[in-house]
């Protein structure tokens, strides 16, 4: 686990818009596309979209370790089992109005999975109840394949609730990939690929 502290180092972080990074849901990307949700249950209209090189754009700084991140942040977060990210920004607590808008995104390029974005925020209103309304909002919603891809012989839910580290989780998956959320601690994570299966995804999460 990393520890934030509340000593503060000089700010590195020049923030043209706030609204940018307004990441309570930073949507999956456009390539490849799957159902990315908002608090409301509702996908984007035009499609997921991260940047796999910069997920908070250029207007956020990178850090140089998971160390350094976590004393940008107030709150305490687990590091990933699954590798050294190669990508971490930060959106720091001395830059939100709200201990809620902060986060950290890190990006991840690992053998099998291919890149992996993992974003980790205070998951405030955000609860398996909240994700259970999501999900009940999309019941029936059949996920999606990619292109060129047979339809699976039996119904398969882009949106489930499913037993995830000792709590459930709400798993999205559509066009072969996947994303998971889920909450330990009062601490959010979401997890997604831009080419690992659903079934990688929740693996990772599973084993984080």
């Amino acid at each position: 686990m990393y520890s934030s502290h509340l000593v503060r180092r000089p700010a590195m972080f020049a923030v043209a818009s706030l609204a940018l990074l307004s990441c309570a849901e930073k949507a999956p990307p456009d390539s490849p596309p799957l159902p990315a949700v908002d608090d409301e249950g509702e996908p984007p209209p035009t499609g997921p979209t991260i940047d796999w090189d910069l997920p908070y754009g250029p207007g956020v700084a990178n850090s140089e370790s998971l160390a350094d991140a976590a004393m940008e942040v107030s709150f305490e977060f687990e590091s990933p089992s699954f590798g050294k990210p190669d990508v971490i920004q930060v959106v720091p607590a001395n830059l939100v109005e709200s201990a809620d808008q902060q986060a950290v995104a890190m990006i991840f390029h690992l053998p099998a999975e291919g890149p992996i974005l993992l974003e980790i925020r205070p998951a405030g209103e955000f609860t398996v109840d909240v994700m259970k309304e999501m999900v009940a909002a999309r019941e029936g919603e059949a996920a999606d394949v990619a292109p060129g891809t047979p339809a699976p012989a039996s119904f398969i839910p882009a949106y489930q609730i499913v037993s995830l580290r000792g709590s459930e989780a709400m798993w999205v998956q559509g066009r072969g990939l996947g994303r998971v959320t889920w909450i330990e601690k009062g601490i959010r994570y979401d997890l997604m690929g831009e080419t690992a299966t659903a079934e990688q995804v929740l693996s990772l999460a599973a084993d984080y």
